[in-house]
């Protein structure tokens, strides 16, 4: 279906509330050589109101995303023992684990999504996303993941580019302390964990006193500081360095 505007605008539209294409014409086509002997043909009757132009801009419109059900983003009741975090930003990586890399925790959380669903307020992306969104805070605080689960998780990646971190602040560039880990103590709640990979996220730790042959001063921690023993701890160089 073509729909268009006396000023230019047309649209090819796949029904009434769906456009498909765009197109933007701003300068009236000229009209084609004629013989001077040529007898002049007669205007179609919407010449008038519809004068030829020269397309300038076309654009093809995205589809508009279909409704997000109501019941996906509401927090579901837990069916088992449920892990109590005290660090969520570790929590945030065991989620990360579960739900991106082993997709086990369902459903699979969309930002994109979540603000389309999200109906207390408009949140605004554009502005808001180089930091952590409020409401997706929550949800994942909120989130119950069950022991059945947790067990499950036999490495842990720990890394600023995790789709987690994507998903909670997609234009986060990395280079704060904003998912900085403050304490590996939750570490406990999985049983099952033998690995433990980070990049460039690491515990917030002050740096400690130490005197040696160098003499006294502030040495900082080192990354691992305060992961149990007997995990393994690769501490992995970021891409491109």
């Amino acid at each position: 279906m073509l729909t268009w505007h006396e000023h230019g605008i047309f649209a090819h539209a796949a029904d009434e509330e769906h456009v498909t294409t765009l197109c933007l014409q701003l300068q009236p086509e000229p009209d084609p050589p004629t013989s001077p002997h040529a007898r002049p043909s007669p205007a179609p009757s919407w010449s008038t109101a519809r004068p030829r132009r020269q397309a300038s801009s076309c654009r093809a419109a995205a589809p508009a995303p279909p409704p997000v059900p109501r019941e996906k983003y509401l927090l579901p009741p837990a069916t088992g023992p449920v892990l109590r975090f005290t660090d969520l930003n570790l929590e945030l990586a065991v989620v990360d684990e579960l739900m991106y890399r082993q997709q086990e925790h369902t459903p699979t959380f969309s930002l994109a999504e979540f603000a389309r669903w999200y109906d207390a307020r408009t949140t605004d992306l554009e502005r808001e996303a180089g930091r952590p969104v409020p409401e997706v805070l929550d949800y994942f605080a909120g989130l119950p993941i069950e022991q059945a689960l947790a067990d499950r998780v036999r490495e842990l990646v720990v890394d600023a580019g995790n789709e987690i971190y994507q998903q909670v602040a997609p234009w986060w560039d990395g280079e704060d302390a904003t998912f900085d880990i403050g304490s590996w103590d939750d570490l406990a709640l999985l049983p099952a964990l033998e690995r433990l990979a980070f990049v460039s996220l690491t515990p917030t730790r002050p740096p400690s006193s130490r005197c040696g042959s160098g003499g006294c001063g502030s040495t900082p921690e080192p990354p691992s500081a305060g992961v149990p023993e007997g995990l393994h701890v690769a501490e992995v160089e970021p891409a491109g360095q």
